[in-house]
């Protein structure tokens, strides 16, 4: 695996611990259970895509990557937006999840720009893999916010 794709591991790394953190605070802000629980169990499924990125890139990474990479300032993909976990009472609980819809959308796009532009076949295997969690999240988001 090359740098690259190293960094842009790490990048994706970061965006799903985004996503688990993110829908972890969003559970809290709720009274319903179904919303509640729909946001719980969405934030352990981004860990577990946290993990299998750490997983690839555990072993992957060529020695002292792991602390060259802890140390480089890579920028975190912007596509969880904290402003409404700020500003929760302005929100319905639709606009969050059409937020959400769009946030699962960018993820899917983000790692299909990634797949692009990588050649190792074990990170596009990965990435395969996560696309499709993303589009389902997407699916399972828009299903909800249909239905309200």
């Amino acid at each position: 695996m090359n740098d690259k794709e190293l960094e842009l591991l790490k990048k994706a790394m970061m965006n799903e611990d985004d996503g688990a953190d993110y829908y972890f605070k969003q559970s809290q802000q709720w009274h319903e259970k179904t919303v509640c629980d729909n946001f719980i169990k969405l934030s352990e499924e981004e860990k577990l895509h946290s993990k299998w990125l750490r997983e690839l890139f555990d072993s992957k990474k060529s020695f002292g990557d792991e602390r060259v990479f802890s140390y480089l300032e890579v920028s975190r993909p912007k596509i969880y937006d904290w402003t409404d976990i700020k500003k929760i009472s302005d929100l319905g609980i639709k606009d969050v999840f059409k937020k959400a819809m769009a946030m699962e959308e960018a993820s899917y796009e983000y790692y299909k720009d990634i797949k692009a532009s990588s050649q190792d076949k074990d990170l596009i295997q990965l990435l395969d893999i996560l696309i499709e969690w993303e589009l389902e999240h997407y699916k399972s988001f828009k299903e909800v916010y249909e239905s309200m």
